[in-house]
This record gives structure tokens, sequence and C-alpha cells, in this order.
């Protein structure tokens, strides 16, 4: 079982992922990116602030912690993404190509 302070950290780590939702949610009503990002944000902050992450020092250090891995997993994904992209272009164009 998960201890309190992980359950904590979870739950405020899951606001960038309800966050998202948020935004895909109301540019799909026709909102603005401005105006969807905004609200994405002001829902991010609730559920943050909800977790007991930010009154709770340690564990703020935490929250603080795991947002720096997700800023230096983000470069690595992106470039993932980019690798197999290419790799799945090079197997068109060899799918394309007559064979011996």
């Amino acid at each position: 079982m998960k201890s309190l302070d992980q359950t904590c950290l979870n739950y405020a780590v899951s606001a960038l992922r309800g966050a998202i939702n948020m935004y895909h949610h109301y540019r799909e009503k026709g909102y603005s990116e401005d105006k969807s990002i905004e609200i994405a944000v002001k829902y991010m902050w609730g559920v943050i602030a909800s977790s007991g992450v930010l009154t709770n020092p340690r564990l703020r250090e935490k929250f603080l912690f795991n947002l720096a891995i997700i800023e230096n997993l983000l470069p690595k994904v992106r470039g993932l993404i980019s690798l197999a992209s290419s790799m799945r272009g090079s197997e068109e164009i060899r799918e394309g190509q007559p064979h011996d």
C-alpha cells in the first residue's frame, strides 16, 4: 500500500495530465488557445493546492524534484519520437522499392 505522502505526490503530479485533458476539452469546445491554457492552469493549480504538497516543505521539495525529472524526460521523449518517426519514414521508403 502506498504511503500518504506518495499518494499526495501522485495526486499533485496527476494534475499535469488533468490540465492537458482540460486544455483539449476547451479547445474542442472552440475556446481560444490562451483561454484554454488559462482554464487548464487554474484547474492544475487547484489540484496541486488540494494535494497538500504546497503546505508541507518536505512534500513540496519532492514535488519540485518530480517536476525537474519531468523536465529532463521531455527532451528525451521528443528525441525518441523523432527517431521513431524517421525510422518509420525509412521503412515506408524501403517498402515502396522493388524487392530482389
